[in-house]
């Protein structure tokens, strides 16, 4: 089973930048994000705090590069950190574990699927993506990086389900202030 932690919001945010960027090493052509130079001026600005001109630079970034999920990876944790509360992480948890999924199956479903229908069922009593206590579910995985789940569960919360699905994909998850990140497991030393 998988370990839910919780970390530090700089070594968070840290990491999941450096997840997201690892990602993208075999960038869009004709030049590599990691080349060209309105991403690096955008990711250095988050790297120094300055999250509202990164986050303008990021967006003018993706009108050129509209598939660019690095950029859309900072985008989502710039939104983050905005809301980020230590204290709601305890709620974010406590409502993952009381929503009930009577049944839950999948047939070699694709991972976004997956946590696409974890972000409905988490959000089926909330009526806008506006308000603070929408949760979403960010996956810091490179791109193109696709895993397949089976499961057939009955009667669990839907943090189990969590847990169970990224146990048998061999993804991580972090349970945050109204998110769960879904990455990849660190490598152990």
């Amino acid at each position: 089973m998988p370990k839910i932690n919780i970390r530090s919001r700089h070594s968070f945010f840290t990491l999941c930048a450096l997840v997201a960027l690892l990602g993208v090493a075999h960038a869009q052509s004709p030049k590599s994000v990691e080349e060209d130079p309105e991403f690096v001026e955008a990711r250095r600005l988050f790297w120094s705090g300055q999250y509202d001109e990164s986050e303008k630079r990021f967006k003018i970034y993706l009108v050129g590069h509209p598939k660019s999920e690095a950029s859309k990876s900072f985008l989502q944790m710039i939104k983050q950190s905005r809301i980020y509360d230590p204290s709601k992480i305890d709620a974010t948890r406590k409502r993952l574990s009381e929503t009930h999924v009577d049944r839950l199956k999948f047939d070699n479903a694709e991972w976004k699927s997956v946590t696409d229908y974890f972000q409905q069922l988490a959000n089926a009593n909330r009526s806008e993506k506006t308000g603070n206590d929408y949760l979403n579910f960010i996956n810091l995985l490179p791109p193109n990086y696709s895993r397949k789940v089976t499961l057939d569960l009955r009667d669990v919360s839907l943090l189990r389900a969590i847990e169970f699905s990224c146990e048998q994909a061999g993804f991580h998850f972090v349970v945050d202030t109204w998110a769960v990140i879904i990455e990849l497991p660190t490598p152990k030393k």
